[in-house]
């Protein structure tokens, strides 16, 4: 596979960081470096869009940069699918050029066998202004020292649309707010309906803090949920997951031939935790254990891979399993995700 990059993926512009404009896309924000944790990201694709077959790139440019946040997101997860394949040393190649020769968006070899991967999302538009406003929060020493040493973590409640910058002064208020309350006697075990410990208003935007106990080393700032997001129920998760399986069999059935091994790698965000995952793969009462079979209608897809908690900008936090319906075969090169594995590590970031 060719592998040269023939043309950088961004262009160079003015460096400038701010909020971001109603007709900027996503990828407009990355490449002007909008915020504080742009920066990372746009080096990583930069780096990993180098390894793309050449043929590969120009269709993928295009995608990137769409105004629309699904065609991105989409191409973004397929980036990552690459360099992850890549990292784990397996045999594979991309999609062939022509759409109705094969339905995935990569083929991975292992001796005779082949296996289709296809790449979904059901991450959620990314709220810029929102992520520059936590990545400030992140980048404050003292909170951060503070909720490590005392092994608490800080989740974060917003609502509204939040346009444009918060002043550094609002913010300071709020992190010696939280600091205050992390000094307190029992800050820990609070429920998301217990009043915040701080919160910031901005015009019609608003976010709540609440100090939690971590159970581990602590400091950690969590991605706000939202007041005003509906979760993703596990049946639409199914439903979405059958539609890419059901295309992959329409393809083997229109050549007179059994289904070929097929996985689906999937992103999901903050809103959709471990449990969703598995009731919408397993059943209801949600198990991974080993041999444990898919839901009946998913039973022509070998396995799904997650990137768990995987919404923009927060790839550090990120996770990767991959759930295996039953005994059913999968490559070897990626049976050490059978076990969570960070993101971060598995691309590079």
């Amino acid at each position: 596979m060719e592998s040269k990059a023939s043309v950088p993926l961004f262009g160079c512009v003015e460096q400038r960081i701010g909020p971001v404009a109603p007709s900027e896309s996503t990828f407009e924000f990355l490449q002007r470096g909008g915020g504080p944790g742009t920066i990372p990201i746009r080096t990583w694709m930069e780096n990993a869009f180098r390894s793309v077959a050449a043929n590969r790139q120009h269709a993928l440019i295009q995608r990137l940069r769409a105004h629309s946040f699904d065609v991105f997101i989409g191409a973004y997860l397929e980036l990552q699918v690459h360099e992850m394949l890549r990292r784990c040393q397996c045999s594979f190649e991309y999609e062939p050029e022509d759409p109705e020769s094969y339905p995935a968006d990569f083929r991975v070899a292992q001796g005779n066998d082949h296996f289709g991967i296809e790449a979904t999302t059901f991450v959620r538009d990314p709220r810029l202004n929102e992520e520059d406003f936590v990545a400030r929060l992140r980048s404050n020493s003292k909170l951060t020292a503070m909720l490590r040493q005392r092994q608490l973590s800080l989740n974060l409640r917003v609502n509204g649309e939040l346009e444009g910058d918060v002043s550094k002064q609002a913010i300071h208020s709020l992190v010696e707010e939280l600091c205050r309350s992390v000094k307190g006697t029992n800050p820990p075990g609070r429920s998301p309906w217990d009043p915040p410990n701080a919160q910031i208003q901005f015009g019609g935007w608003r976010c709540e803090g609440r100090i939690w106990s971590s159970g581990g080393r602590g400091g950690f700032i969590n991605p706000p949920s939202r007041l005003d997001d509906n979760p993703l129920t596990s049946l639409a998760v199914t439903e979405k997951l059958y539609r890419k399986q059901r295309r992959w069999r329409k393809f083997w059935e229109k050549k007179g031939l059994v289904p070929g091994s097929f996985l689906v790698v999937t992103s999901v965000d903050f809103l959709v935790d471990s449990s969703t995952v598995k009731a919408a793969l397993y059943g209801s009462h949600g198990s991974s254990r080993e041999c444990k079979k898919f839901v009946p209608v998913l039973h022509r897809t070998n396995a799904v891979i997650v990137f768990h908690r995987a919404a923009l900008g927060a790839e550090r936090d990120a996770a990767v399993q991959l759930y295996r319906n039953g005994d059913y075969a999968i490559p070897a090169c990626l049976q050490p995700l059978m076990k969570r594995q960070p993101l971060q590590y598995l691309i590079g970031m």
